[in-house]
């Protein structure tokens, strides 16, 4: 029995620390499965034996899973179905986060210690009082699941009813919009990484400082993305179809843009530019960008094109038209597993380096871009909306690179607008923080905003009031399978079941 005793203290110690939830009924239940001795007449069976042990161990592993904060089994098991495997130098990689000395030597010296305390008092019995004892302390902390549910549930009955119109102005449009859709970069990355000051995001003259991208994934966030028009849905509601109106590009067509599209990658993995015309009525082909060059290999080994090339390949094409173009760029530079294609050895770097250098060009390729767009005298609104970040850091609920649970750290992105053109060009740049708590629905409303008082014009001086009308939204983040919402300084999370938790500081940082 010293092995079940290791097994629930190390437990135990965990959940204490915020590494576990123990779900203290089953792990009980199993504890007490594991004290019912086997009659000794099968002891001398060998297949029973190793049948029993096989068992056991399942259920053990199973539990053991239950208790940690990934996703549910059976989902889990069902995405690597859908989206497949990717590259064995990837999962090599991954893997060797969760790896290092400090957590080895904890385990071998509590091993050894429950070793030593097993011999005079037997452990199992032991976790079961312990586990007993936590019950109620749980129950006194634990926030009331019933207050919690219906608040969120009057937060997405408020974000039903509000919608942004994009309005067609009464002169002519004199302006482009560009959407700069941008995979695994949070304000945590980039702190993580020492960027957090860079240069380029200085450039924006309205930088969001507390932006909620609300999901993990990037074909939820595109999907949001893309019906941004409209309040929040939950996660289970954006595959549903929406009013026209809430549809950003459409909306922008209708009143006289001509859409684009370009990505530089290839849109298979997770069915991205299937799901951009089924979910986001993104109906504009992909640009072929099979004459830029792929610097870099994604995770899965598919080309990852330069985005510098791609952006210059859409600005020339784009200058062929006469009508006011909006364009959705989503690159993946910055997506976990994403490497240099010449680099045969990336999978024994550290994340961390590899983020440093593909964020930094990134940066310095959109720098290019915006000094395309001023060399060109034409006017733009350049729309920087990163989909979710990297995960970079990780907390005691999630290790480096998960994002199953939509924290803080990965939700709470960067995002900038730019004006590019008349009465803005070469003219110091004063930069507006903006740090009511926002979502894309903001976004949306400033692009409406524009539209009726054109910034370009000679009298298109912003007021404060654009700023002081910007449509907050409260901090409301989801996967399919985990919700995190912050109310004050704190933050709750609902997953696998039906009992929100507050989460602590060493479980959100």
């Amino acid at each position: 029995m010293l092995i079940w005793g290791f097994y629930f203290v190390a437990k135990i110690i965990l959940n204490f620390q915020g590494v576990l939830r123990l779900d203290i009924p089953w792990n009980i239940a199993f504890a007490l499965f594991l004290l019912i001795p086997l009659p000794k007449w099968l002891h001398k069976h060998a297949p029973v034996r190793w049948t029993y042990a096989l068992l056991i161990t399942a259920l053990a592993v199973l539990l053991l899973w239950r208790d940690s904060w990934l996703p549910p089994l059976m989902d889990a098991i069902a995405l690597v179905k859908q989206q497949g495997l990717p590259q064995k130098e990837y999962i090599l990689n991954f893997v060797s986060r969760y790896y290092n000395d400090r957590m080895a030597g904890w385990a071998a010296g509590l091993f050894l210690a429950c070793y030593i305390v097993n011999r005079f008092v037997k452990l199992v019995p032991v976790a079961v009082v312990t586990m007993m004892v936590l019950v109620p302390l749980n129950m006194m902390t634990a926030p009331d699941s019933r207050e919690m549910n219906a608040s969120v549930d009057g937060f997405y009955e408020s974000e039903s009813t509000r919608i942004v119109e994009m309005q067609k102005p009464a002169g002519q449009i004199n302006f482009d919009i560009v959407f700069l859709h941008v995979c695994s970069l949070s304000w945590d990355d980039l702190k993580q990484v020492g960027l957090e000051n860079h240069p380029f995001l200085k450039q924006f003259q309205y930088l969001y400082r507390d932006f909620d991208s609300v999901t993990t994934y990037s074909g939820p966030a595109m999907i949001r993305m893309l019906k941004s028009n409209c309040g929040q849905e939950p996660h289970s509601a954006i595959y549903n179809e929406m009013p026209k109106e809430c549809y950003t590009v459409n909306a922008l067509e209708r009143i006289g843009y001509k859409p684009w599209v370009a990505l530089n990658h290839n849109g298979v993995y997770g069915d991205f530019a299937k799901e951009m015309v089924r979910y986001g009525r993104l109906a504009t082909p992909p640009m072929d960008i099979s004459a830029v060059p792929a610097n870099q290999r994604m995770f899965d080994d598919s080309p990852v094109h330069d985005d510098y090339g791609v952006l210059d390949q859409w600005w020339n094409e784009r200058l062929k038209s006469d009508r006011p173009a909006v364009l959705y760029y989503n690159t993946v530079s910055l997506h976990d597993g994403s490497h240099w294609a010449t680099d045969r050895a990336w999978f024994k770097k550290d994340r961390k380096a590899l983020d440093y250098e593909f964020t930094s060009k990134l940066f310095d390729d959109l720098g290019k871009f915006f000094a395309l767009l001023e060399k060109s005298g034409r006017n733009v609104v350049v729309v920087f909306v990163p989909e979710h970040g990297l995960a970079l850091s990780g907390s005691t609920t999630q290790a480096p690179g998960l994002r199953d649970i939509p924290l803080p750290g990965i939700t709470n992105v960067p995002v900038g607008i730019k004006l590019i053109g008349e009465g803005f060009n070469g003219r110091p740049l004063h930069q507006t923080i903006i740090d009511k708590p926002t979502s894309y629905l903001a976004v949306a409303y400033q692009l409406s905003f524009f539209l009726k008082r054109n910034p370009f014009n000679a009298d298109g001086m912003i007021p404060r009031r654009m700023l002081d009308e910007l449509p907050a939204t409260e901090h409301v983040a989801e996967n399919q399978d985990a919700k995190v919402i912050r109310s004050g300084q704190k933050y709750y999370l609902l997953a696998k079941d039906t009992n929100w938790v507050e989460l602590q500081k060493s479980e959100v940082e």
